[in-house]
């Protein structure tokens, strides 16, 4: 969703955090989906494989986590400085409840890959092992 190049950890965390939580940005009782993460990782392993390294594989989930922190925090100051660009205000008084609840989205995202680490590791070591 940028343009330019950027680092590929930071480009598969950011993936990972779109795509392995179907709920969106848009609510704050988000999820973590291991079987998205494992279809995802698995699919990319396949076809590029060799351009990703056992060590870059590995640091994937916390790269991934690092990015929902990330966007839990920018949200976070966007709600303190009512600044975001775009809120709903069908649905929100104000744009810094719109942000404070996508900061809480991110964080429960976060918490959940976190409270999945097990199954999410065992993922990423089978296709390390390959």
């Amino acid at each position: 969703d940028t343009i330019g190049r950027g680092q590929l950890l930071h480009e598969l965390g950011d993936a990972f955090r779109s795509w392995c939580n179907p709920r969106g940005e848009d609510v704050s009782d988000t999820v973590f989906e291991v079987e998205f993460f494992a279809a995802a990782l698995s699919e990319y392993h396949a076809r590029c494989g060799k351009k990703i390294d056992k060590s870059q594989l590995r640091y994937t989930p916390l790269a991934t986590q690092t990015i929902y922190l990330e966007l839990a925090a920018r949200f976070c100051a966007d709600a303190l400085n009512e600044s975001y660009f775009g809120w709903n205000p069908d649905q929100f008084p104000a744009s810094s409840e719109h942000q404070l609840m996508r900061a809480r989205g991110q964080l429960n995202a976060a918490k959940a890959l976190a409270a999945q680490r097990k199954e999410i590791n065992d993922v990423v070591e089978r296709l390390a092992l390959e």
